[in-house]
This record gives structure tokens, C-alpha cells and sequence, in this order.
């Protein structure tokens, strides 16, 4: 944006960027000289621990972090704008709080979006809607008008998987905001060694199924009513507490797939993550550890 390139993501001090304490961010010009590092440990007074997307929105340049919060020494996330140049790429200013790191971000009718990954301040992924975003682009005096307007624990029923379950794309189109939700399903080797259950028992098999998710995919137009695209009207879980199986019950906001199973109906579809407007349609995305497992 305006000639610099940025390149950035969670300090080398990361464990695959969940622990990070400090970020690492990169400027280069169109020419691909470098102008600069930063790990960017106060901005406003906060330390950016990651970053993930950016927009370039009215000609303005944000993007979506995780910061840690010197008042509770907890992670949260924030909306950065730039205010740099070349001579001083690394001046922001944080023009939104989210509770949870603003792990996707997107322009949607006017307003600014971020989709959450859970983080020890709010451990449940979810939706945050800025302010009408004034003539001149958001500034610091916007950073407290941003709202939660959805959260995953709307529709899982299982308060581990609330923990695995983050937003993994949003995008605006033809006047719908879409998003998706993806659970880390690698993560479910490290659950059952947790649980002290072998995979090759029959429980341990139960325990798989019961516990996996797949990448869920939704729509709304301003959140007065929220469509579940892909996924699933019966979710099955896990009990920590008794180490029972807990057979599929309607998931908690009794939302009913209209289009079809999570996943997009592939068991091993991990997530949506990337997502493309061409000739009028929209494009998807996906991941799947199939072949991993396999």
C-alpha cells in the first residue's frame, strides 16, 4: 500500500503462534528493498503478539492482530490502521478492540468485520462488527464501538471443541457477509492422549467421532437472521467430566444446514480458508488432513 510491502506474523518466540509474546513485522519498498523490522511491542500501549489479514478499505490500510492487554496480561485483538510511510513504516494506531485475536477481517456494507480466534480472554471464537466506517476511514476514537454479533457457542454444544473452533475466512458478497468456522482436527491426537484413551480401542474410535468437526460455512446479511450453510443439526461430544460419549443432540442455537453436512459434506474437511469472487460466482478454499491420517 502507497509503495511498501508488509510481511508479518508471530514472533520466532512462537509455539506455532499460540504463545507467541511479540510479533515480527517486515517492510520492503515496490522494488523490493527492505526499509525495516519492528517487533511492534507498543502500539498504543499494547504489544502486538501476531497478525493475519489485511485490507486496504477506501484507501485506507488495517489489519487484524492479537495483542496483549498489560492490564489483565491477557491476549485479546485489535484493528490496526497504518499511518506510515516509507520513511516510517511501522506507525499504527489500534482503531478497534475485539475480545478475541481479529484473526479474519473484511468490509462488509459500509462497516468493518473481524472473525475471532479464542484466545484466554474470550476462549470462544466469534464475530465482531465495527462502526459505519466515517469519510476518511476509521480512527482511535473508534477503538470501543466495535460489538460481538455472533459467537460459535450459538451453535457447538461440546466447551472443548469452543476451544479448537476459530474463524478461518470471512468474506462480503452480493450484500451477505459469509464466514467459516474450522476446527483444528489434528488437535485430536493431543485430545485423546488428554483423555488417556487409546485410538485403537473402541472408544477411542468413539471418542474420534464424537469429538471431530468439520469446517461449517455462514451467511447473513446484518445478523437479524444468521444462515448455516454447511453443517450440522445434530452435533455429538465427549464429557470430561464423566468420560462418557454423549450421544448427537441439536446444536445450541438449532440451526438446520441449508445447503448440506459440515465439511461440505467431506468428514476430513478441516477448513475454508480462502475464498475468491470470479464471473459472478463465488470460489472456495479447503483444506483436508485426509491424507495425513491416512
Amino acid at each position: 500500500h502507497n509503495g511498501v510491502v508488509f510481511l508479518g506474523g508471530p514472533g520466532l518466540d512462537s509455539d506455532q503462534g499460540q504463545t507467541s509474546t511479540r510479533s515480527a513485522f517486515l517492510a520492503f519498498d515496490y522494488n523490493g528493498a527492505f526499509l525495516g523490522q519492528s517487533a511492534m511491542e507498543d502500539i498504543d500501549g499494547y504489544t502486538v503478539t501476531d497478525v493475519r489479514r489485511w485490507l486496504v478499505y477506501d484507501d485506507v490500510l488495517y489489519c487484524g492482530v492479537a495483542i496483549l492487554d498489560p492490564a489483565t496480561g491477557k491476549t485479546r485483538g485489535a484493528i490496526l490502521r497504518w499511518y506510515g510511510d516509507m520513511a516510517d513504516p511501522f506507525k499504527f494506531h489500534i482503531v478497534g478492540f475485539t475480545a478475541n485475536e481479529a484473526g479474519e477481517i473484511c468490509e462488509h456494507n459500509g462497516r468493518l468485520y473481524a472473525g475471532g480466534w479464542p484466545t484466554d480472554n474470550l476462549p470462544v471464537a466469534a464475530i465482531f462488527e465495527g462502526p459505519v466506517v466515517p469519510e476518511g476511514g476509521l480512527t482511535p476514537e473508534n477503538a470501543t464501538e466495535w460489538d460481538i454479533k455472533w459467537m460459535m457457542s450459538q451453535y457447538e454444544t461440546n466447551p472443548m471443541n469452543l476451544r479448537m473452533e476459530q474463524c478461518s475466512m470471512l468474506r462480503s458478497y452480493k450484500g451477505k457477509l459469509y464466514w467459516s468456522m474450522w476446527y483444528v482436527q489434528y488437535a485430536i491426537v493431543a485430545s485423546l492422549s488428554m483423555a488417556n484413551i487409546s485410538i485403537s480401542t473402541p472408544k477411542g474410535i468413539a471418542f474420534i467421532l464424537a469429538s471431530m468437526r468439520q469446517a461449517t460455512l455462514w451467511r447473513t446479511d446484518d445478523f437479524s437472521d444468521v444462515e448455516l450453510l454447511y453443517g450440522e443439526e445434530n452435533l455429538p461430544g465427549y464429557d470430561w467430566q464423566t468420560g462418557e460419549i454423549i450421544q448427537p443432540r441439536p446444536n445450541a442455537g438449532g440451526y438446520k444446514p441449508l445447503y448440506g453436512r459440515a465439511g461440505m459434506g467431506r468428514y476430513f474437511t478441516s477448513y475454508i480458508w480462502a475464498s475468491e469472487e470470479y464471473n459472478g460466482h463465488l470460489y472456495f478454499g479447503t483444506m483436508s488432513p485426509e491424507a495425513c491420517i491416512e
